[in-house]
């Protein structure tokens, strides 16, 4: 239901007949969430889509204008958000999208329109949904705010978007259920990698399809394999299972280039787990954007993206004229999944190409030391100058582990005994062996700083607006106040997860960037020679990035620290502003979330269109806005 704040419009009445005569038009588009069968990978299920199309249109602004996009969640039961990822939502914090953070999901069967202004300067971001698996089921699209980053990109001929995502062919309540099970069933590797919502999946390599695929029949049924226990509806009445049929593969996506033109590519990092490798071949890349940002030109021959990433890379049309194979390719695990697209140059003889056997020089899947010299090598231009280390006021140290829930807090609530729990390194904890349960049961989760984070169905936002519950926002329950202005350093010391295995995970901070001061091995103490090691000469700006990893083990148990990176960031405007894992398989199924908010002084009204969800008090909500 959405409340209308009659008091609160007869109040600002004036105000906004003045803002419409400053405001000139901007972007208006309208995004409608749909429960539909397609096939984007060889494999028909049901998918999340919007207007019809997996990923969702791609939204195009100006630099600072007025963004307006109408949700029209058409949806049987399940309630669906839009998050705008990297946009900074000054003084609009209620508009960020962020279900239980900045507001209320939009129920099924219901409209809501979000209202800001875009980002001040050009880049290269994404929206997507903000609760639960709806994006993993699909939800999502991207968002480019035109215009040069840099003079690099100021001259090109042209550009094209890559929306690189991973995919299931179990739905998307299977794979949540799985994963807050007290048995964890984790879901495995993605069966898919999609460029733009096209892929390709062989249906012999998976034991869910058992039938005999032809170029011209599916199964023989006519109809697909029935789907075994794990896959039978529970849950969505309109839930079918996924039927393998190899005349319904997608053709890869094609992008064309001429002779002698440099193109920007936009890629943009839209998985809920994997990390890729992007490289085209015969090509050379050239990195000059990072998550909105202008970076030093960087010459690679391929790029590492995680999760929540963007990058722009220039790409130089000067080879033969031809049809070359673009390869985006799982980095960090051992079942290897790629996707294909086309890079095709205008005018050149029409082959059939085969993307499977054509030799494209990239990192092997464990090779760590490719991403963590690439990270590193990254160089800002100075746009935003870092803020000096004597501005800092406080140091926030995250440790970044998986444990069994036992002896844990899980939402915040201690689960079997009381254990003391502090973020990170400040009070001195490390890790321990808490990965085997006494009673064998497997309830797992990360957690951030010894903790997971407490979930609560009311908004952050509205907690601290209205003043409801606000006794729950702690620093135990993973809620940390900050200033706007001020200076705060985070160094994410990562640890390996219960099987072993360091793992590279992407944090992305909601409503501000940050300037990342290096990314380093082994274990964080604060010792002087750590703290000189930061780059506080040209930083790169980002709101998403990866921390390393020291090699795969396959030794259970390890509690080595495998590497650390620090960020810096100075909060731009009021509101609550997560800071999570973007592998959304390890965010809200799994605790690793901790959210800066600013307090309650200073918080913009909400907008009059505003949802009602949780404990929300209608009467409380209706004498605040009085005052």
């Amino acid at each position: 239901m959405a409340l209308c704040c009659c008091r609160l419009l007869l109040k600002l009445q004036v105000c906004i007949a003045a803002l419409q005569i400053l405001i000139a038009t901007g972007l208006e588009a309208e995004l409608v969430i749909n429960s539909e069968f397609m096939s984007l990978d060889c494999v028909d299920r049901m998918v999340l889509s919007i207007n019809g199309k997996v990923p969702g249109p791609t939204l195009r602004a100006q630099p600072g204008e007025l963004v307006q996009i109408t949700v029209h969640n058409m949806m049987a039961s399940q309630s669906v958000s839009i998050h705008f990822h990297g946009q900074y939502q000054n003084n609009t914090p209620w508009q960020d999208g962020a279900a239980t953070f900045s507001g209320c999901p939009i129920p099924a069967q219901t409209s809501w329109t979000y209202s800001f202004h875009a980002n001040p300067d050009p880049g290269t971001y994404q929206y997507h949904s903000h609760v639960g698996g709806t994006s993993v089921g699909g939800v999502g699209g991207v968002l480019v705010i035109e215009g040069a980053v840099s003079a690099a990109t100021a001259a090109i001929d042209g550009e094209h978007v890559l929306h690189l995502f991973d995919w299931w062919h179990a739905p998307q309540e299977e794979i949540l259920s799985g994963l807050m099970s007290t048995q964890f069933r984790w879901p495995g590797d993605p069966q898919s990698v999609l460029i733009n919502g096209r892929g390709s999946f062989d249906c012999h390599h998976n034991s869910m399809y058992t039938c005999n695929i032809t170029a011209n029949a599916s199964c023989s049924d006519g109809k697909g394999p029935i789907a075994p226990a794990n896959l039978r509806p529970w849950y969505r009445p309109d839930y079918q299972p996924p039927q393998c049929d190899a005349s319904a593969c997608p053709d890869l996506e094609v992008f064309e280039v001429s002779m002698n033109g440099t193109y920007l590519l936009r890629l943009i990092g839209a998985t809920s787990l994997s990390f890729l490798n992007v490289a085209v071949e015969g090509h050379n890349l050239t990195i000059v954007e990072t998550d909105g940002h202008p970076t030093a030109p960087l010459n690679v021959s391929s790029v590492d993206i995680n999760s929540g990433q963007r990058l722009g890379v220039l790409i130089h049309a000067i080879q033969q004229p031809s049809t070359y194979v673009i390869r985006a390719q799982i980095r960090g695990r051992s079942g290897v999944r790629v996707a294909h697209a086309l890079l095709r140059y205008t005018g050149s003889p029409t082959v059939t190409v085969d993307p499977v056997g054509v030799q494209i020089p990239q990192p092997a899947w464990h090779d760590n030391e490719f991403t963590f010299q690439q990270q590193n090598a990254l160089r800002g231009t100075q746009s935003m100058p870092v803020p000096a280390t004597e501005q800092v006021v406080r140091r926030f140290e995250i440790l970044n582990t998986q444990e069994r829930l036992e002896g844990r807090n899980f939402n915040g609530k201690p689960s079997v005994d009381s254990i003391k729990a502090a973020i990170g390194l400040e009070s001195g904890d490390r890790p321990e062996n808490n990965c085997v349960s006494a009673n064998n049961t497997r309830l797992l989760r990360w957690f951030l700083g010894r903790r997971t984070f407490f979930h609560s169905t009311t908004p952050v936002l509205s907690k601290l607006y209205f003043n409801q519950g606000v006794d729950e926002l702690t620093e135990d329950n993973s809620y940390y106040q900050v200033e706007v202005g001020k200076v705060y350093d985070i160094v994410i010391q990562n640890y390996p997860a219960c099987n072993g295995v360091c793992e590279t995970h992407s944090f992305h901070m909601h409503g501000m960037p940050f300037w990342v001061l290096g990314t380093f091995r082994g274990e964080f103490n604060g010792s002087a020679e750590q703290v000189a090691a930061f780059n506080l000469v040209d930083p790169p700006m980002r709101d998403s990035i990866m921390t390393p990893s020291e090699g795969v083990n396959n030794v259970p148990e390890i509690r080595a620290g495998c590497g650390y990176v620090v960020i810096r960031f100075k909060p731009i405007g009021p509101g609550a502003w997560p800071f999570h894992c973007h592998q959304l398989l390890h965010a809200a199924p799994m605790g690793s979330i901790v959210v800066f908010h600013t307090g309650r002084e200073g918080l913009p009204p909400p907008p009059s269109n505003l949802l009602v969800c949780g404990d929300m008090n209608l009467q409380t909500i209706m004498n605040r806005l009085e005052e």
